[in-house]
């Protein structure tokens, strides 16, 4: 049992939501036609014991219909215990006893199974007129003991400030509060607990992960160098773009469900969402809260299905909300680069050393991509590894001044689909650097050794002593 809601459910039983009727008191209104009310004050329309709840059932108009059950455990005295699920909520939804009922949802059930407000009654009004002979909703409601309770909820009247209800039984009709109306002649979709935005800061975040839809993970951790402060880990070593990285964990922060879709029970129900194999979006805080967001397909009208914990849930936002992607692929989120070449860009690349060279390829047949280094085929996993330290040599400093009139010590060409290409040199320094020009006219130092660790994979065998 969960403290907080048996608390919230405490409050209920002693009356401390019963301020929700209490400020929608409205004067008394005219009905669908004119006759004196005979009743002008606020009252109840019935009164009946929380803990003599047992459930209710809600036929809409379109012939849909779902109900729920009470979860609440009292003492012998009505006084309430708790509750039994671990949803932590004091209503089940029959039949869908994992979904997850929004407290407004719950508050305006149970605050309607003890008692109806209503500002003034009529006899002799048009029942057809109130819309009550074809209601946008019935409710039934049955206690443990005594008679059930059936309440039909019709129009809302010209102001908007109220609703038509009549009680089977009684030949009156009762104006009752607008968001009664509101609430309860909704469908149960409409009635799910919808995940909000995170109320935390980027200063907070302790790392972010990027999955794309092929498992593919960029991956950040937060470190405590001033300079640097985001480590990239994946797809290789490297420095991050600090106000771009900041961008990416408000935006995966704010991201807020618009509405519940469906509860799926398994893959092929994920599928039918393209979360099956989503594109995933992660911020961890240093308070241990995880965001965790799958991105599914397009779900029309400018939204796209999404899955934002661990259940089978399955929400609509807008895409709107995902306008922070645009700057957060590797180009974007990466930063100090001496080049960033994405393999899925190139047909070839050449790292040349003097006299010598070693050229990869990448083609694509029949669908799928093939590899190979001097004509040698490789393994996807081989090329990946290959590739990443090429396009992941990060500088230390730029340069202040021309590259220097000598022999370049290396070069790599990156021949491109569109049949241009890119180039990065590097030429001698001096002990410890070395100059870097790429094609776009960047200019930077690199230390040696990080040189002499890209170029060791490519040893080509003639280098061999």
């Amino acid at each position: 049992m969960r403290r907080g809601a048996v608390l919230l459910a405490m409050l209920m039983v002693v009356g401390g939501l019963l301020g929700l009727w209490a400020f929608l008191k409205q004067p008394t209104e005219e009905a669908a036609v004119e006759t004196p009310p005979t009743q002008s004050s606020y009252e109840m329309l019935y009164v009946r014991p929380l803990s003599d709840f047992h459930g209710m059932t809600v036929q809409l108009s379109d012939g849909s219909a779902f109900s729920v059950v009470s979860d609440m455990v009292f003492d012998e005295r009505g006084s309430l215990l708790g509750v039994r699920s671990s949803l932590a909520q004091p209503l089940l939804v029959v039949g869908q006893e994992d979904f997850a009922l929004s407290s407004i949802s719950y508050q305006m059930m149970l605050l309607t199974a003890q008692n109806l407000p209503f500002t003034a009654a009529y006899e002799g009004l048009d029942r057809d007129a109130c819309g009550l002979n074809s209601p946008a909703a019935r409710i039934t409601i049955t206690y443990e003991t005594g008679d059930p309770i059936e309440l039909t909820i019709g129009r809302l009247t010209a102001s908007g400030y109220s609703c038509y209800v009549a009680l089977t039984g009684d030949d009156r009709v009762y104006l009752v509060p607008y968001d009664f109306h509101q609430v309860m002649t909704q469908p149960l979709s409409a009635h799910h607990r919808l995940p909000g935005a995170l109320t935390a800061s980027a200063d907070g975040a302790v790392q972010i992960a990027q999955v794309t839809a092929d498992r593919t993970m960029w991956l950040a951790t937060h470190t405590s160098d001033q300079l640097l402060p985001w480590q990239v880990e994946r797809p290789f070593t490297h420095g991050g773009s600090s106000d771009r990285i900041t961008a990416f964990i408000e935006g995966v922060c704010s991201i807020h469900a618009e509405a519940y879709e469906a509860t799926v029970q398994d893959a092929a129900g994920l599928a039918a969402y393209g979360l099956d194999a989503p594109q995933r979006l992660v911020v961890a805080l240093s308070d241990g809260t995880i965001r965790d967001i799958h991105v599914g397909s397009d779900a029309g009208g400018g939204q796209v299905y999404v899955r934002m914990d661990q259940t089978g849930d399955v929400y609509r936002i807008s895409r709107a909300q995902l306008s922070f992607l645009d700057t957060a692929g590797e180009e974007g989120l990466l930063d100090r680069f001496v080049a960033l070449v994405p393999s899925s860009q190139v047909s070839a690349v050449t790292v040349t050393r003097g006299d010598h060279s070693c050229v990869l390829t990448r083609e694509t047949r029949d669908g799928e991509a093939l590899y190979t280094r001097d004509g040698t085929a490789l393994s996807a996993d081989a090329f990946a590894a290959l590739y990443r330290a090429l396009v992941g040599l990060s500088f230390d400093k730029l340069a202040d001044r021309d590259a220097p009139e000598a022999e370049p010590l290396a070069q790599i060409t990156f021949q491109l689909l569109d049949g241009t290409a890119q180039r990065v040199t590097f030429y001698p320094w001096d002990a410890y650097y070395v100059f870097v020009e790429t094609g776009g006219g960047g200019a930077f130092l690199v230390r040696r050794t990080h040189l002499d660790e890209l170029l060791e994979p490519f040893q080509m065998e003639e280098d061999e002593p």
